[in-house]
Parts: structure tokens; sequence; C-alpha cells
């Protein structure tokens, strides 16, 4: 027998039906990882239509890079930084206009409980445009099923 458990938190503000703006957002949850740590989880998206594609053989490519810092919000002090690059893909050039297609991408990072602040800067490969997202957020052990 097989008995899996798990507990996590997802912010008030993001269980709302608001649809999504047209910009890069972030929503986040965490849970419990053993005794001391929480697993951030981070859902990010990203609208397609902000972004310059170029037609490929039989696709339509964007290349986006990402830097995420955070920091402790009490000492101000940064405690991660991570870069990365992902390429967006597109049959169709259609769907890299339409404003509700959204490209999703995550990432998880281990911390201890507290209040932290969230840096995301995206930048289109391309264009060289940049969006900067910048969010405050309090992490506190997760003690419900």
């Amino acid at each position: 027998m097989l008995l899996i458990v798990s507990c996590a938190a997802v912010n008030k503000k993001e269980r709302s039906g608001k649809k999504r703006t047209s910009e890069v957002n972030i929503h986040t949850q965490h849970w419990n990882i053993g005794t001391d740590s929480l697993n951030l989880y981070m859902h990010i998206f990203l609208p397609l239509n902000h972004f310059v594609f170029t037609k490929q053989k039989n696709h339509f490519m964007s290349e986006v890079a990402f830097t995420l810092v955070i920091s402790d919000n009490e000492e101000n002090t940064q405690l991660f930084r991570e870069t990365w690059k992902e390429k967006i893909t597109e049959l169709y050039y259609e769907n890299t206009r339409n404003p509700d297609n959204y490209f999703k991408t995550e990432r998880n990072i281990i911390l201890l409980p507290g209040k932290y602040k969230l840096f995301l800067n995206v930048q289109d490969a391309d264009s060289r445009k940049n969006w900067k997202v910048t969010k405050e957020i309090e992490l506190e052990r997760v003690n419900q099923l």
C-alpha cells in the first residue's frame, strides 16, 4: 500500500479567479521539506505577444533570458541568484500574436521560513526588451492538510 501526503500553501491573492493581465506574472506556492526548510515553487507566465519570434524551417522561435534574485526582505541581503535561457517555439505565427497565449515555466527553490523579496528580470534576446517583476512573499511552515 502506498500513501502519499502533501502540504502546500498558495498566496490568497493568487487564488482569486482573476484573469492574468498581459504582463509577466509570478505565482508562488510553498510546502514543507523536512523539519526546517520550505520548497518555494514559482510559476512564471509570459505573454507570447510581447516577444520577437523568428521564422525557422517549420516553426517560429524566440529566446528568452531570465535572471531571478531572492533577497532577505529585512536585511536586504541576496540569498539566491540564478540566470537561465529558454527557447519558446510555436508552430503558427498567429499563436505568437494572440494576447491570450502564454509561455509557462517554473522554478523550485529551497528556503527557510521568512520574508523575502523576489526580483525577476525577463529579456527578449532579439529585441533586448526587458520586463521586471518584484514581489514580496512571506514563507511560513504549512501546518494543515
